[in-house]
């Protein structure tokens, strides 16, 4: 049960580390041939919510990868 909760904690922790950096590198791109509306300032805004998602997602399952491991070390210290 331990390794599953540990396994599970690094998976999710590799999961916002990509997600944040996908989020930040991918989802603003100044070149007028990736416009998604026609005015400028709504495409910053756009462009600034979506990454936001990302990061936040990434926010999201490092919180739970933590929570995990905070619960596969409680599991080790609890011996029945």
């Amino acid at each position: 049960m331990k390794v599953f909760f540990i396994r599970l904690g690094f998976t999710l922790a590799v999961t916002s580390v990509a997600l944040a950096w996908f989020g930040l590198q991918f989802m603003y791109d100044n070149s007028y041939s990736n416009r998604v509306v026609g005015g400028d300032a709504y495409n910053y805004i756009i462009y600034a919510t979506r990454g936001t998602a990302f990061v936040c997602a990434g926010i999201v399952s490092s919180v739970l990868a933590l929570c995990c491991f905070v619960y596969s070390s409680s599991l080790n210290d609890m011996k029945v």
